[in-house]
């Protein structure tokens, strides 16, 4: 089982008042003394003895501090703040330039934030399939929509959540009678008909039939027809529809 969210998190706390208090013997005006956690959600303070700080805020920590020093010292002044998390986090797999492990604090993660950590994406992302694993679901989202739309603000990570951006596998397969017959990789920016001949060096002048220009387009449900969608590479106004026609993944 893990632990409840305040278990591990180390306090730094700043006794102002009892420099002889500080650890390190170092007077800087505002003595500092770290207490880790410890696995039973305690930490150790100097005069207070063990304390109790699982799934209580700073301000009662800080509150059940000066309590306990009041005994013996009059009016302590304490204040408590969070050095450092180490019981929530999120992960960033996958293709970003820096995958990623993030710690959360109080503020909220976006998710625009959290990908800015990671420097973002590569240019072997598929970022029409982003992916949010929370706790055992899997979200499949549209990162580049979401970044069209600035929906990536909103969107705000969860102690335990995987980010992953999967590498792009999408192709389209040229053959036939083009000089270089080839998979060619479906960039994050799209694919048309005009950029997949121009990649496969155009029609073989010698060989090729510039009328029958074929598109050949599964479809999921395999007791359906593949759709066909043919081409005249002669007519003009054919270039401007290859230019407007997206070749889509596996076609």
């Amino acid at each position: 089982r893990r632990p409840p969210r305040s278990t591990l998190f180390p306090y730094t706390t700043l006794f102002r008042l009892q420099p002889e208090l500080v650890a390190s013997g170092e007077e800087t005006g505002v003595p500092v003394i770290l207490r880790p956690v410890k696995s039973d959600g305690s930490i150790f303070f100097p005069y207070a003895g063990n304390l109790e700080v699982k799934g209580k805020t700073r301000e009662q920590v800080k509150k059940a501090l000066v309590r306990k020093l009041s005994k013996y010292f009059q009016d302590p002044q304490i204040d408590v703040d969070i050095e450092q998390y180490n019981s929530q986090y999120v992960m960033l797999n996958g293709a970003f330039n820096a995958p990623t492990r993030i710690s959360l604090r109080d503020i909220p993660l976006t998710l625009k934030q959290a990908i800015t950590t990671a420097k973002g994406v590569t240019e072997q992302a598929d970022i029409r399939n982003l992916r949010i694993i929370r706790d055992g679901a899997v979200y499949e989202l549209d990162y580049h929509q979401l970044s069209v739309n600035g929906s990536l603000s909103r969107i705000v990570l969860k102690d335990q959540d995987v980010v992953y951006m999967p590498p792009n596998q999408s192709k389209a397969y040229i053959v036939g009678e083009v000089g270089s017959p080839q998979a060619l990789p479906i960039q994050s920016n799209g694919l048309t008909l005009t950029d997949a001949l121009g990649s496969a060096a155009g029609l073989s002048p010698i060989s090729a039939d510039g009328n029958q220009v074929y598109v050949i387009r599964g479809v999921s449900d395999t007791n359906l027809r593949p759709k066909v969608f043919r081409l005249s590479a002669k007519s003009p106004a054919a270039f401007l529809l290859a230019g407007q026609f997206n070749i889509q993944k596996g076609k």
